[in-house]
């Protein structure tokens, strides 16, 4: 009851007083078109799930999980600020144009496919107010058509931008899991992807709960501190 209410209040506030664009400013709407043509295609030279070089845009044991995987771009300037609004400024309306984003960027041939939104901590959902990705992954399922899914479980209680490579991976292995089998195809979907600890992780519960395929697609790269730059397709 509490989030119909608070997306009633959205709606209104917005008639009375429309949204600023999060990036510039302009009252055009949560993220205007301008700042949509400017988020930044390059990345670098690396899995584009983990991070580590590949000539592919996913490694030898990223493939082991994922059947594909889907970024819209990299996570700075406009692109950052609109996931940012969700996430630390309460911006509710922030989740249209991040769930048009990755709708634009899967292929039309896995519409059919469940939306599988990685989980939010509770304590995170607690001091928001709201799942950010839940959102998301439910205004993706419309655009699309397709069902959503909370097939995956979190018992996380850590912070994972506070840790390190190989602590992500080990705290992501013991965070998620899935409670009852899944043999349907997926997609998983999350805001940001550094290590790919937690989509791997979000991943390989699916699959060891029987998932036929799984797919990935998040928001934003997190820029490598390399620099070496390619381009993402």
């Amino acid at each position: 009851m509490q989030n119909v209410k608070n997306t009633i209040i959205d709606w209104l506030l917005g008639l009375v007083a429309p949204h600023l664009c999060v990036s510039c400013g302009q009252n055009t709407g949560v993220f205007c078109e301008r700042c949509n043509s400017y988020i930044e295609k390059q990345s670098y030279g690396v899995c584009w799930c983990c991070s580590r070089p590949s000539g592919r845009n996913l490694c030898l044991r990223c493939r082991e999980v994922f059947d594909g995987f889907f970024v819209v771009g990299v996570r700075r300037g406009p692109l950052k600020k609109l996931i940012g609004a969700l996430k630390f400024q309460s911006v509710r309306a922030a989740s249209f144009p991040l769930a048009y984003l990755l709708y634009r960027r899967l292929p039309s041939e896995l519409w059919t496919l469940a939306i599988v939104p990685v989980p939010t901590s509770t304590a995170h959902v607690r001091r928001r107010g709201y799942d950010h990705m839940l959102l998301i992954g439910r205004r993706l399922a419309r655009l699309i058509g397709c069902s959503l899914h909370q097939a995956v479980l979190t018992r996380a209680t850590h912070t994972q931008h506070s840790l390190g490579r190989r602590s992500r991976q080990v705290a992501a292995e013991r965070a998620y899991y899935c409670p009852r089998p899944t043999p349907d195809s997926y997609i998983v979907i999350d805001d940001i992807v550094t290590t790919g600890a937690t989509m791997l992780a979000v991943g390989r519960a699916l699959r060891q709960a029987g998932a036929r395929s799984v797919y990935g697609a998040v928001v934003a790269k997190q820029p490598s501190r390399l620099g070496a730059p390619y381009l993402l397709k």
